[in-house]
């Protein structure tokens, strides 16, 4: 069986470390306080969030994914599907229903996963004042833990100020209720959290999420190898850990691959690296194609400059020759709209591949 996970929450014997960030979180839940994490995607802020409330006994998370949402709307109803489907108990289902009855709420088991999906009317639009009523009742939930995840997003809102102010007049009479917001885009997260002029304005902890320790996270996945009676050495768990850019998740998709690709009683080397990339290339060719075809062409000759660097640049006047882009704005322009499109991640002057995969198919493709 597959001993890795990727692309979905990872709890007990497949979460590892950060026993650090696990306590500090423990105190933070039980002391209901506000904490925001931030970390670029795929480096595990929601898996710790969850993880360190499955470890609370009595505990629990009601999870709202804000990713992507456009409008006042979107947000109100994400956080009442996530209230509908926050336990099993049947009766508290029918409790929720009956609430949000005005929005004519329909639950169905999804076949694939067999737990339930929630739809809501299309036709009801959701107001700001709407906002209110909802976080009334998520804080009357008990020994619940509200997580926003992608929290950035809110700022996409034409009424962002308006539903940031709403929000934060309920959530801070919430005395003993935890709220997480976890965010991969250090920017924004800032402008909520630590503009004097947002209202969110030093609600909550800060707390970031980096890399893994890599001595812990390579015994780690050494062991999960070795459950498929497959060798790992240490050359080429640091080829693994560089190729994955140290970003869990995509480490963890690093090695899905190598054990596809791989048999029983096999040692990995650097020579099983191609089929493996490979093997990510025929996944994702389809999602990679379509990045390729909705950019503009001085944005492909940014993500083709930093491919060829590296994967990870500074906009250093070698780097703007290196684009064939006569304007240093121009660069500047494309590199941010690559950010806001999630296809490059940048934490100060430094920006790099959010998929490092994509680098190496963009190389691997000659683009």
């Amino acid at each position: 069986m597959l001993p890795f996970k990727s692309g979905m929450h990872v709890l007990g014997k497949d979460f590892c470390g950060r026993k650090k960030e696990l306590a500090l979180l423990a105190d933070y839940i039980s002391s209901a306080a506000r904490v925001y994490l931030v970390g670029e995607r795929r480096i595990g802020k929601s898996s710790l969030i969850l993880e360190a409330v499955r470890r609370q006994k009595g505990c629990r998370a009601l999870y709202v994914d804000l990713l992507a949402i456009k409008t006042v709307d979107d947000l109100c109803k994400r956080i009442v599907k996530a209230l509908i489907t926050l336990e099993q108990d049947e009766s508290y289902a029918v409790r929720m229903l009956k609430h949000f009855a005005a929005l004519r709420p329909t639950v169905t088991m999804d076949p694939l996963t067999s737990l339930p999906s929630v739809g809501l009317a299309p036709s009801v639009k959701l107001q700001p004042e709407s906002i209110e009523s909802i976080l009334d009742v998520v804080g009357g939930l008990k020994q619940t833990v509200v997580v926003f995840d992608e929290f950035q997003d809110i700022l996409k809102l034409k009424e962002q100020d308006t539903a940031l102010a709403l929000m934060r007049s309920r959530i801070q009479q919430h005395t003993r209720t935890c709220y997480c917001f976890a965010g991969s885009v250090r920017s924004r997260m800032d402008t909520i959290f630590t503009l004097h002029t947002s209202p969110f304005f030093k609600s909550a902890l800060p707390l970031h999420v980096g890399p893994l320790d890599s001595t812990t996270f390579g015994a780690f996945i050494r062991g999960k190898f070795e459950t498929g009676g497959r060798v790992v050495e240490d050359e080429m768990l640091r080829t693994i850990m560089e190729l994955g850019c140290e970003n869990p998740g995509d480490i963890q998709r690093l090695c899905i691959a190598l054990w596809q690709i791989s048999s029983e009683g096999d040692t990995l080397t650097r020579r099983h690296v191609p089929r493996a990339l490979e093997f990510i290339f025929t996944i994702e060719n389809r999602a990679y194609e379509d990045i390729v075809e909705q950019i503009s062409g001085q944005q492909m000759a940014c993500l083709r400059a930093l491919a060829t660097r590296g994967e990870t640049s500074a906009l250093s006047a070698e780097f703007v020759s290196e684009t064939g882009i006569a304007l240093v704005t121009s660069v500047r322009k494309a590199m941010s709209r690559l950010v806001e499109r999630r296809i490059l991640f940048n934490e100060g002057r430094i920006y790099r591949f959010c998929d490092p995969f994509f680098a190496a198919w963009l190389l691997h493709s000659n683009l």
